[in-house]
């Protein structure tokens, strides 16, 4: 499904299901119109199910749980006409109606938009059925059913009473992720091995790739909580220092906040933070902000056995760089990692009203 655009153009075929609802042809597309209105395109139809494997879903119960089996059985796609896909989506929302708007007819994603939307125009049959639909479903649905209707809202439709029907549910499961107060960008800095691969990587649960990243960059994401203001920190960093050095000026546009990390294991690692600190202040951006927090981080804690970097060393070159900050954490016990977030928010946050009230 996909959101309509706003140009009109003539339908090959309209056909009405009832003073609401009607699905037009257009561009080998079928979209579903209420009131009159544009409220979906189906962009294809989901299923179409040879004759020869219809026995494989004989025990089905809802058109969710057929496109999970069909998802795993069938692999050879069967070609139909737009005409004939017309004609399909037009019988399922037709079913849809003629069986008291039965969820289980049509896919979760376009059954309770529309259910919703009916709902939304004061239609009754879809009043007196919703809040039951989504209990239905929820209880008997997939797990993609499940996630959708709660990541979607559609679980706030239900007070507390009604949410006791739900089998399983917990209020943590399927959290929307929503947008939060602030957005807070942080690049981290260091040598190869000291640990920023394992922090955004492992401990910070990302993927380590993002389509809409550059090359050679990696980032992810963590929520927090700060003065009662959800905080989204957009953590950044090089995954081939070496090699993608040149181009870091133009990644550090934007950045509110550093982390310099060293491993204090390795002597050489602590060596190059006086590099990485030039880097940063040399930056146009940085200097128009009047520097930026950096915070300096040893890591590998736990190793405490072979260290060779003392925890005074650190504060000492925190205090002949004027650094903001300084700390050790253990990505392999998680000691002071959650604390390192916090700590760089709160610094961000007051160099910004510092940065505000002086300029």
């Amino acid at each position: 499904m996909g959101l309509f655009k706003k140009r009109r153009e003539k339908p090959d075929k309209i056909f009405k299901i009832n003073d609401l609802v009607d699905l037009r042809l257009i561009n080998n597309k079928t979209h579903i119109y209420i009131k009159n209105k544009p409220f979906i395109i189906c962009a294809h139809l989901l299923i179409n199910i040879p004759v020869e494997s219809i026995h494989s879903y004989d025990d089905i119960k809802s058109i969710d749980e057929t496109i999970e089996l069909f998802k795993s059985k069938e692999r050879v796609q069967y070609m139909i006409s737009p005409e004939e896909e017309f004609m399909g989506h037009c019988s399922n929302i037709q079913a849809f109606f003629e069986n008291g708007l039965n969820t289980d007819i049509l896919h979760t994603n376009i059954a309770f938009p529309l259910l919703q939307k009916l709902v939304e125009l004061k239609f009754e049959p879809a009043r007196r059925v919703f809040k039951e639909e989504i209990v239905i479903r929820f209880n008997k649905g997939t797990k993609s059913s499940r996630f959708f209707l709660s990541s979607e809202g559609y679980l706030d439709h239900l007070n507390g009473e009604e949410k006791q029907a739900l089998r399983g549910y917990k209020p943590t499961w399927f959290q929307r992720r929503v947008s939060p107060d602030f957005m807070l960008k942080i690049v981290i800095l260091g040598d190869d091995n000291v640990g920023r691969s394992t922090l955004v990587l492992d401990y910070l649960n990302s993927r380590g790739y993002n389509p809409r990243a550059p090359i050679g960059v990696n980032f992810a994401t963590k929520d927090i909580v700060l003065n009662n203001h959800s905080v989204r920190l957009q953590i950044w960093f090089l995954s081939n220092l070496k090699l993608y050095e040149k181009l870091f000026k133009f990644y550090l546009s934007g950045t509110l906040g550093a982390i310099i990390m060293y491993d204090i294991t390795n002597i050489n690692s602590m060596n190059s933070v006086p590099k990485w600190i030039h880097t940063i202040r040399a930056n146009k951006w940085v200097q128009s902000r009047g520097d930026i927090p950096i915070l300096l981080v040893g890591n590998k804690f736990d190793l405490k056995e072979n260290r060779v970097v003392s925890k005074e060393e650190g504060i000492k070159i925190k205090n002949k760089f004027n650094l903001t900050g300084c700390m050790e954490i253990s990505l392999r016990t998680g000691k002071n990692v959650a604390e390192m977030f916090d700590e760089i928010t709160k610094l961000i946050h007051l160099h910004q009203i510092l940065y505000i009230y002086k300029y």
